[in-house]
């Protein structure tokens, strides 16, 4: 008989909610490689209010997005225009891509000067390393 809490649900996931949920992420996280964070947020906010929300809270949501009259404001326009501007522009996959090569470039010069003192057996004055 299975573990339940006094709600009567399951503590423990089966192996097939498991690889669903795994599976599930590892889809979100390529989409997010593939389109780049802001368009993905984007379209999970536009699915989730199509999904979940009925068709009162979709229209109010179009309303608000549009013409800012539910709040009064346009700070949801606005944020979706910066998400859609990103997305058309890749900003967060070129920052990305700067952060990775960035810290690639600093592991290559780290590897480098390794070996260097490796090599000359004496520590280099540009590094922290101790030579082994």
């Amino acid at each position: 008989m299975p573990d339940t809490n006094e709600l009567g649900s399951k503590d423990r996931f089966t192996s097939s909610e498991v690889r669903l949920w795994v599976r599930a992420v590892t889809s979100l996280v390529s989409f997010v490689d593939r389109f780049g964070i802001a368009f993905t947020v984007l379209l999970l906010a536009i699915i989730a209010v199509k999904w979940m929300g009925s068709e009162a809270t979709q229209d109010d949501f179009i309303r608000e997005l549009l013409f800012g009259e539910i709040t009064g404001n346009r700070s949801l326009a606005i944020f979706f225009g910066i998400l859609i501007v990103f997305a058309a522009f890749g900003v967060d996959t070129a920052i990305r891509t700067r952060l990775t090569e960035g810290e690639e470039m600093k592991r290559l010069a780290r590897e480098k000067s390794m070996w260097q003192e490796r090599a000359l057996g004496t520590k280099l004055s540009h590094t922290d390393d101790v030579v082994e």
